[in-house]
């Protein structure tokens, strides 16, 4: 929050999502809530960290949004107007680097689909108009971990929604986010079914017809009814196209 409430860029609302948290968290909320009016607080359970980020999606009144985790701060006091200062009207997405041991220093230059298909772009290190949401969705809160991950492919392989890469470190990462940590199986089977779409001609067709099982049997045993018949939609096109 201290390294919220020091920049540069005055022009914001800062909303802070808690779930029902049992440390000092909301004390906290409260004490920076009093002191700067631009800070509201909202605590209730939730569903994990991406439907809290769903609910500052909606409360957030702002034309510009950003994710900070409760362990995350920004790179320095004027990142946030640096990124968003000129004429906007050309961008809907603007990202940049964070810094991260964890990562390896500073992470990670500008992606391309198929670099986000094997590395993620962190979400401190990017800013969305809040209209893509209607475009992209909210995030997934199947996902436990990656969510972000998803949403990412959704807006970049979007030739609709324009995208800039400014070569600025946005935010310290931390190394205890949720994502740094948690496997998700179900996951790993989607990205493996989005990438060999779109490499369709570097997979065998046994190899296609393998990834499709492991997905549908993955939807089945978690109930994920939509997920499974958009596969099943989509599997004569995966098998046999450019075969």
């Amino acid at each position: 929050m201290d390294s919220v409430v020091s920049q540069t860029y005055s022009d914001m609302e800062v909303v802070i999502i808690d779930g029902l948290s049992t440390d000092r968290t909301m004390d906290i909320a409260a004490r920076y809530a009093a002191s700067f009016p631009y800070i509201s607080y909202v605590s209730e359970k939730d569903k994990g960290i991406y439907d809290a980020m769903n609910k500052g999606i909606k409360l957030a009144k702002g034309e510009w949004v950003y994710f900070m985790g409760s362990d995350d701060t920004f790179y320095s006091k004027d990142v946030v107007e640096a990124a968003l200062s000129g004429d906007l009207s050309s961008d809907d997405v603007i990202y940049g680097d964070v810094f991260s041991n964890l990562l390896g220093g500073v992470y990670d230059g500008e992606f391309t689909v198929g670099k986000l298909f094997n590395k993620n772009i962190c979400h401190q290190a990017i800013f969305f108009r809040k209209s893509i949401f209607r475009r992209t969705g909210l995030f997934d809160t199947r996902f436990k971990a990656h969510a972000d991950w998803l949403h990412n492919l959704k807006w970049f392989a979007d030739r609709r929604i324009r995208k800039r890469y400014v070569n600025k470190i946005i935010a310290n990462f931390s190394e205890g986010g949720i994502s740094s940590v948690h496997k998700d199986v179900f996951f790993e089977h989607v990205m493996n079914w989005k990438r060999a779409n779109h490499y369709k001609k570097e997979a065998s067709r046994i190899n296609r017809l393998r990834m499709a099982k492991a997905i549908l049997k993955e939807a089945l045993v978690k109930n994920y009814t939509r997920q499974f018949f958009k596969v099943i939609a989509g599997i004569p096109a995966f098998i046999f196209l450019n075969d």
